[in-house]
């Protein structure tokens, strides 16, 4: 079996860092980006089994970076995990676009579990 690349998407350095941290000991690769747009960059020559994004993201925000990579039929078996501090900002529409969604502060221990089940490691 391959090892999953990870794709983390936070403008946050600090929290890019966390869930770098949080990822290590867990068997896959790990890209971050600063941005939406760099995330859609990365995209080009890449293809995560997992997104995690948050979605206050400034620019293009991460629902918008979720809407326009489920627009994509080669992303279809990718997997999504949306970072909020507030819940109810995503819409139900945007929400039923992500595997997961998680609020913020979110537990290293609740992270590492998401993540386990949904790449299956």
């Amino acid at each position: 079996m391959a090892v999953p690349l990870v794709l983390i998407v936070d403008d946050d350095p600090a929290q890019l860092m966390l869930y770098s941290l949080v990822l290590r000991p867990l068997p896959c690769y790990i890209a971050t980006a600063p941005s939406g747009e760099a995330a859609l960059k990365l995209l080009e020559n890449a293809h995560p089994a997992l997104l995690i994004v948050d979605i206050l993201l400034p620019g293009m925000s991460g629902a918008d970076v979720i809407r326009t990579i489920r627009k994509d039929a080669q992303f279809a078996p990718m997997k999504i995990v949306a970072l909020t501090v507030v819940p109810h900002m995503l819409a139900q529409e945007d929400t039923a676009l992500c595997n997961v969604v998680l609020a913020k502060p979110i537990g290293v221990a609740q992270l590492k579990q998401v993540i386990r089940d949904l790449l299956g490691v």
